[in-house]
């Protein structure tokens, strides 16, 4: 849910926010930077070496994070 997903960027304060295009719309307002994956302004990111053991790591592959409540 929308209040859901506010609550845990308020409560972590990250520095950035990553996310894609499509997903945008769904975020909150923010007043961290929000960096668009799928930008063309990224696409240079796929040219770099992510990972020099999973080469096949970039902008495309998505991470997962798990929030807790630290409980």
């Amino acid at each position: 849910p929308a209040e859901r997903l506010a609550y845990m960027i308020n409560d972590s304060q990250p520095s950035a926010l990553l996310t894609q295009r499509g997903l945008q719309e769904r975020l909150p307002a923010l007043s961290m930077p929000l960096v668009l994956l799928d930008d063309e302004h990224c696409q240079g990111f796929t040219e770099c070496d992510d990972n020099p053991v999973v080469a096949t790591l970039g902008v495309r592959n998505l991470a997962y994070v798990i929030y807790t409540s630290g409980s």
